[in-house]
Protein backbone atom coordinates (compact mmCIF):
# COMPACT_ATOMS: atom_id res chain seq x y z
CA UNK A 1 0.00 0.00 0.00
CA UNK A 2 1.29 3.18 -1.01
CA UNK A 3 1.45 6.55 2.14
CA UNK A 4 1.15 5.72 5.12
CA UNK A 5 0.58 1.59 4.91
CA UNK A 6 0.02 1.24 8.46
CA UNK A 7 -2.64 4.04 8.95
CA UNK A 8 -4.63 2.94 5.91
CA UNK A 9 -4.75 -0.26 6.87
CA UNK A 10 -6.05 0.56 9.87
CA UNK A 11 -8.97 2.35 7.82
CA UNK A 12 -9.51 -0.55 5.68
CA UNK A 13 -9.97 -2.82 8.72
CA UNK A 14 -12.39 -0.50 10.61
CA UNK A 15 -14.13 0.33 7.33
CA UNK A 16 -14.47 -3.16 6.81
CA UNK A 17 -15.87 -3.68 10.24
CA UNK A 18 -18.25 -1.25 9.90
CA UNK A 19 -19.39 -2.56 6.58
CA UNK A 20 -19.93 -5.60 8.75
CA UNK A 21 -22.33 -4.47 10.90
CA UNK A 22 -24.20 -2.63 7.81
CA UNK A 23 -24.29 -6.29 6.37
CA UNK A 24 -25.90 -7.32 9.54
CA UNK A 25 -28.60 -5.01 9.54
CA UNK A 26 -27.43 -2.08 11.21
CA UNK A 27 -27.82 1.10 9.90
CA UNK A 28 -26.19 2.91 12.87
CA UNK A 29 -23.24 3.48 11.25
CA UNK A 30 -25.36 5.07 8.33
CA UNK A 31 -27.20 7.16 10.50
CA UNK A 32 -24.04 8.80 12.03
CA UNK A 33 -22.10 9.11 8.97
CA UNK A 34 -25.55 11.50 7.49
CA UNK A 35 -25.49 12.86 10.83
CA UNK A 36 -21.60 13.59 10.71
CA UNK A 37 -21.68 15.07 6.87
CA UNK A 38 -24.96 17.16 8.11
CA UNK A 39 -23.38 18.72 11.05
CA UNK A 40 -19.51 19.53 9.14
CA UNK A 41 -21.41 20.97 6.12
CA UNK A 42 -23.26 23.07 7.99
CA UNK A 43 -19.46 24.18 9.88
CA UNK A 44 -17.68 24.23 6.84
CA UNK A 45 -20.13 25.68 4.12
CA UNK A 46 -20.79 22.92 1.87
CA UNK A 47 -17.27 23.99 0.42
CA UNK A 48 -15.44 21.04 1.07
CA UNK A 49 -14.92 18.23 -2.21
CA UNK A 50 -14.92 15.23 0.42
CA UNK A 51 -18.17 16.11 1.94
CA UNK A 52 -19.86 16.29 -1.63
CA UNK A 53 -18.07 12.97 -2.63
CA UNK A 54 -19.50 11.14 0.46
CA UNK A 55 -22.63 12.44 0.41
CA UNK A 56 -22.87 11.45 -3.05
CA UNK A 57 -22.02 7.41 -1.73
CA UNK A 58 -24.23 7.67 0.99
CA UNK A 59 -26.51 7.80 -1.22
CA UNK A 60 -25.82 4.50 -3.22
CA UNK A 61 -27.49 1.55 -2.64
CA UNK A 62 -26.32 -0.39 0.34
CA UNK A 63 -24.49 -2.84 -1.33
CA UNK A 64 -22.60 -0.67 -3.18
CA UNK A 65 -21.49 1.01 0.32
CA UNK A 66 -20.16 -1.24 1.52
CA UNK A 67 -18.12 -2.88 -1.35
CA UNK A 68 -16.09 0.26 -1.35
CA UNK A 69 -15.76 0.17 2.34
CA UNK A 70 -14.32 -2.55 2.21
CA UNK A 71 -12.38 -2.13 -1.16
CA UNK A 72 -8.34 -2.49 -1.19
CA UNK A 73 -7.49 -0.17 -4.01
CA UNK A 74 -6.05 3.18 -4.22
CA UNK A 75 -9.28 5.38 -4.70
CA UNK A 76 -11.11 3.25 -2.11
CA UNK A 77 -7.90 4.48 0.46
CA UNK A 78 -8.24 7.55 -0.99
CA UNK A 79 -11.82 8.04 0.04
CA UNK A 80 -11.80 6.66 3.38
CA UNK A 81 -9.67 9.23 4.33
CA UNK A 82 -12.07 11.53 4.96
CA UNK A 83 -14.43 9.10 5.96
CA UNK A 84 -17.98 10.04 7.80
CA UNK A 85 -17.96 7.14 10.41
CA UNK A 86 -16.40 8.75 12.86
CA UNK A 87 -17.81 7.57 15.83
CA UNK A 88 -19.76 4.92 14.54
CA UNK A 89 -16.72 2.22 16.38
CA UNK A 90 -16.29 2.33 19.98
CA UNK A 91 -12.95 2.94 21.60
CA UNK A 92 -12.01 -0.27 22.43
CA UNK A 93 -12.57 -1.85 19.16
CA UNK A 94 -10.47 1.04 17.62
CA UNK A 95 -7.20 0.17 19.65
CA UNK A 96 -7.84 -3.52 18.54
CA UNK A 97 -7.84 -2.85 14.97
CA UNK A 98 -5.18 -0.79 15.29
CA UNK A 99 -3.20 -2.96 16.93
CA UNK A 100 -4.06 -5.24 14.51
CA UNK A 101 -2.74 -3.02 12.00
CA UNK A 102 0.58 -2.40 13.20
CA UNK A 103 0.99 -5.99 13.55
CA UNK A 104 0.42 -6.84 9.93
Amino acid sequence: MPGHPKIDRWSLLMHRHIADCIDSGDDKPLRIASSNLARWDKQRGGSEPALREWAGILSWPVARITALLREEGENATRIRSSSPFAGAIDQRLRLELLRAARGA
